[in-house]
């Protein structure tokens, strides 16, 4: 029979806290890794995109991707590229006060031109890290509350302050 030291006590709080602290920072350098993957992807894409003015051509509820059955709104629009061809695509937002005929100021890629984005990716870019590397710092959070409350406990314990668990 396997006793433990008298003296000892067995807790895993401890390791949780320092494992909720561990996680959290992996989860902000993942964050951090997507945020600077997609700044680059978008500063690669503005540096090749054409600006042009596109044309409202359709307005459509379209089915959500995920589990969910929703549903959202979706404007498509034309425009013509550099080389006179027409394309269309479909606009990565949509806003309730536009209308069909309405323009749209738009950057294209040449090289796939149904490739568009509305307005400027890189001040959004960011976005998916920084919520990210915010989830990390609560989990961090999480993970220094619990070892601050568990090193109170071991300090009441040793100082033998009464407890009143009533």
């Amino acid at each position: 029979m396997h006793s433990q030291p008298v003296g000892r006590e067995k807790s895993h709080k401890h390791d949780k806290g320092a494992g909720y602290i561990i996680a959290g920072l992996i989860i902000i350098a993942a964050g951090i890794v997507l945020g600077i993957y997609v700044y680059q992807q978008g500063r690669a894409f503005m540096l090749t995109a054409v600006e042009t003015t596109a044309i409202i051509t359709d307005i459509k509820s379209v089915a959500s991707s995920g589990s969910k059955k929703k549903t959202r709104m979706a404007a498509t629009v034309t425009f013509k590229t550099e080389n006179g061809s027409t394309q269309t695509a479909r606009l990565d937002y949509y806003v309730f006060t536009m209308n069909v005929g309405d323009t749209v100021e738009i950057k294209y890629d040449p090289a796939k031109p149904s490739k568009i984005v509305t307005g400027g990716p890189l001040k959004n870019s960011m976005l998916a890290g920084g919520v990210i590397m915010l989830f990390g710092m609560l989990v961090c959070i999480a993970g220094i509350i619990g070892l601050k409350q568990k090193s109170g406990q071991k300090h009441l314990r040793s100082e033998g302050t009464p407890y009143n668990d009533e």
